[in-house]
């Protein structure tokens, strides 16, 4: 035997919890499969000394990427040195070879 099975009577939700009232109106609130929630995170304030300290560890972190990014860009110029560039090339070519033409 099936348990007997009572109509659900339509839920009264508070306006946080049910969402605007003309999107819940407009019966598109039912297709939904999830709940969204948001929190507003409220931080306490920040004194001048603390961001002070903030902004002189900010520049010494950017100091210290930029010689990090300057130092990744020079890897393998000790080889790039030896290589001829293109315009010396050209300008090889163009140049007749010692001992005249």
């Amino acid at each position: 035997a099936d348990p007997a099975k009572v109509p659900m009577e339509p839920l009264e939700l508070p306006p946080t919890v049910a969402g605007p009232s003309d999107f819940a109106a407009s019966g598109a609130g039912t297709q939904r499969t999830y709940t969204e929630f948001r929190q507003l995170i409220e931080y306490p304030a920040i004194g001048r000394q603390e961001r002070a300290a903030f902004l002189d560890a900010r520049a010494r972190f950017d100091a210290r990427e930029a010689a990090h990014r300057a130092e990744h860009a020079a890897y393998g110029e000790g080889l790039r040195a030896h290589r001829p560039t293109k315009q010396a090339q050209e300008a090889k070519e163009v140049m007749p070879a010692e001992g005249g033409a």
